[in-house]
């Protein structure tokens, strides 16, 4: 079939094989043609057309900008987002006192939403009313299948109410996606009253035959630890309707 340029953007002229439609050309051998010189401008114009103008912006380079929002994947890098308190997957009210962790051979669950990507060093919590005895914490965020731990740290002795901002070890980098949240006492003592999301008690959210539950209450872990991993389909048996709130910061 006869090349009829410009055949850009649909195809890519050929350069080799038989009767290619770009050939090269040898010096002292082959006659300046007009056709072949408007062959090229017209795949050329083909391409700055297909492309635009001003495509670096107002980066250096195209490369630049390009690698500003896409990794070397294909795929896009997430917008982060400064600060997130995130949501439960499922919620009737926010709640400002309820559960007394006061058992650290139990650990507590429950699902949540991160609609956003977040690089944090920071998280916080708000207690409402302290008990008898101060009190330590472990809290942790566990994938949504509950195999690993995207960050945990051990809070310092809560011994007031109020904002307790507990700095991270490291900026955490957590993609946007479902989690679950988990906390356990570690030292004896009962930290009364933490705000809390109360969670919807219908037996949607944990009823469905062997799939995950959205919130419970994982017993006889070893003291003061939080599992390595759990299964959020067989190892949440005791009924809970209560999750902590946890507000991140970068």
């Amino acid at each position: 079939m006869a090349y009829t340029p410009p055949k850009y953007p649909s195809q890519i002229p050929s350069q080799t094989g038989v009767d290619p439609d770009l050939p090269d050309k040898t010096d002292d051998i082959d006659w300046l043609m007009a056709v072949w010189f408007n062959a090229i401008k017209k795949e050329l114009c083909a391409i700055m057309t297909e492309l635009g103008t001003l495509l670096k912006g107002s980066c250096a380079d195209l490369k630049t900008r390009l690698a500003v929002g896409i990794n070397d994947d294909g795929t896009l890098k997430p917008t982060y987002v400064k600060s997130i308190m995130p949501l439960p997957a499922t919620v009737q009210a926010m709640f400002y006192a309820g559960a007394n962790y006061d058992d650290n051979t139990i650990a507590h669950f429950g699902k949540i939403i991160l609609p956003f990507a977040i690089k944090a060093n920071h998280l916080s919590v708000w207690v409402d009313d302290i008990g008898l005895v101060n009190s330590t914490f472990k809290i942790a965020l566990y994938a949504e299948d509950g195999q690993s731990k995207v960050l945990e740290f051990t809070t310092p002795t809560i011994s007031a109410t109020g904002l307790h901002t507990f700095a991270l070890a490291a900026e955490t980098e957590i993609p946007a996606g479902s989690y679950y949240v988990g906390i356990i006492q570690v030292t004896d003592g009962v930290v009364a009253a933490f705000n809390l999301w109360t969670i919807a008690s219908s037996s949607l959210p944990n009823a469905t035959t062997n799939e995950a539950k959205y919130i419970g209450a994982m017993l006889g872990v070893t003291a003061g630890t939080l599992p390595a991993t759990f299964n959020p389909k067989t190892d949440l048996t005791a009924a809970d309707y209560e999750l902590i709130i946890i507000r991140l910061d970068n």
